[in-house]
């Protein structure tokens, strides 16, 4: 009997402790779990959001949450990984235009330019559904691409939205005419004064001492010469030599840093003007991180 009543008591209590267990376990449901994985990643915790995404991914199969998580690799700057995310929903799924268009951007994002310009030209990685907004970036990445040839001003800068064409048509002249000093004149204008090209790359600093250095040197050299201490006047000529060979190599140096400087920011400005229009696409994560 009392084996019974044990028995009994051990039921009510897994009873009860089931019952506590479902009161507790809406904190741990799917919709919520969901939420904080939004949270994390709008708070920019991409690390844990995409291992809740991928945790709910294991029990709920769903589109969303998949393409959550491409974009959440993507922001980690995993970029294979997020595009083999992103390539799961390219078939029978209802997000495979908005997965196309994140893969597109992905491979804009890693500095694949050549690679988006290639996969935007064909159409099952371009959905006329963004068509218009692909067009642009693909315009936008011939800004980026050195060796790339663009059209005429007035039907390049049409093809952005009027809000947008200021800006672009800024990028398309210093894209037509960019900023750089000619090595060859650099190294010309030194091999003549001292110091000259380096003036004329803006390097003022070394410019000066390369002309004070050099011109002391020759100086101390023909001061030497004059008083006949000819193996004097020698040193000093093959030091002050030195220099001024120096400063005409260093010059054309100068004016390739200059060029490489000079392109470095004007690439960071296109690809900051980018990520502020959202690459000219749909801002999925609004869409659909919420």
């Amino acid at each position: 009997m009392r084996f019974y009543r044990f028995f009994f008591l051990l039921l009510i209590l897994a009873a009860v402790v089931r019952g506590q267990s479902k009161a507790v376990n809406p904190l741990f449901s799917v919709p919520n779990r969901v939420k904080f994985a939004s949270h994390l990643y709008k708070t920019g915790d991409y690390i844990r959001a995409f291992d809740e995404y991928r945790a709910l991914l294991t029990g709920t199969p769903d589109d969303t949450l998949r393409l959550a998580a491409g974009l959440a690799l993507r922001n980690l700057g995993r970029f294979d990984e997020a595009e083999d995310y992103l390539q799961g929903l390219f078939f029978f799924s209802r997000l495979k235009d908005y997965a196309k268009t994140e893969f597109l951007k992905t491979e804009f994002i890693r500095g694949n330019y050549s690679g988006f310009v290639n996969l935007s030209g064909e159409s099952f990685y371009s959905p006329d559904t963004f068509s218009v907004g692909i067009k642009r970036l693909k315009y936008f990445t011939y800004l980026i691409l050195q060796e790339t040839e663009i059209t005429d001003s007035a039907e390049f800068v049409s093809g952005f939205a009027e809000s947008q064409r200021r800006v672009i048509s800024k990028f398309y002249s210093v894209k037509k005419r960019p900023e750089r000093k000619d090595e060859l004149l650099a190294a010309v204008l030194s091999a003549v004064i001292p110091g000259a090209g380096k003036i004329y790359t803006e390097d003022y600093s070394d410019g000066i001492v390369a002309f004070i250095f050099s011109g002391l040197f020759y100086g101390l050299a023909a001061h030497n010469f004059a008083v006949a201490k000819n193996a004097k006047g020698a040193l000093f000529a093959g030091i002050g030599l030195f220099f001024h060979a120096g400063s005409v190599y260093g010059s054309a140096t100068s004016a390739q840093i200059y060029n490489a400087q000079k392109r470095f920011e004007f690439e960071s400005k296109l690809i900051e003007y980018a990520e502020k229009e959202k690459y000219f696409l749909p801002d999925t994560e609004k869409l659909f991180i919420k």
